[in-house]
């Protein structure tokens, strides 16, 4: 099943409330999903479990792909740069000025070497090795391929 049957970007079953939102000028894709009652999860079959918590299209070449859950307020993403750098800019939901002001990033690397570049300071973080950051306002974060 592909995660967005018709081309409106708005799966037409699931508890969606937005459709995800493209970002071309910082190649940022977002969706929301609402959490499920416990009690109608039980009642889940395997189709409507990965439709519900499965995510999907997480890594895809140069995009930043995230998705907000309401679930502790969890964004889970993914960002894959292989022919330029990508930008960590906030999403309208966070209604924020910058993308950690009320957050924390965890990043890991399940690629290739790679660098992070944090209000100005370069890291480079190789397969398997991560990075933790907080509270950074500089809008220029970049995460790229070596």
């Amino acid at each position: 099943m592909t995660p967005f049957p018709d081309q409106s970007g708005y799966r037409r079953s699931g508890h969606y409330s937005t459709p995800p939102q493209k970002r071309p000028e910082v190649k940022t894709n977002f969706s929301l999903r609402y959490a499920s009652n416990p009690r109608d999860a039980k009642n889940y079959d395997t189709a409507r479990l990965r439709e519900e918590f499965l995510v999907e299209r997480l890594m895809v070449p140069d995009e930043i792909n995230l998705t907000y859950s309401m679930y502790d307020r969890l964004i889970v993403g993914g960002a894959m740069p292989v022919d330029e750098a990508l930008r960590l800019e906030p999403v309208d939901i966070l209604r924020a000025d910058y993308f950690t002001e009320r957050r924390e990033v965890g990043i890991i690397n399940v690629g290739g070497a790679g660098t992070v570049t944090v209000e100005g300071e370069t890291y480079t973080i190789g397969f398997k090795e991560a990075l933790y950051t907080e509270g950074f306002k500089d809008t220029r974060q970049l995460i790229k391929s070596k």
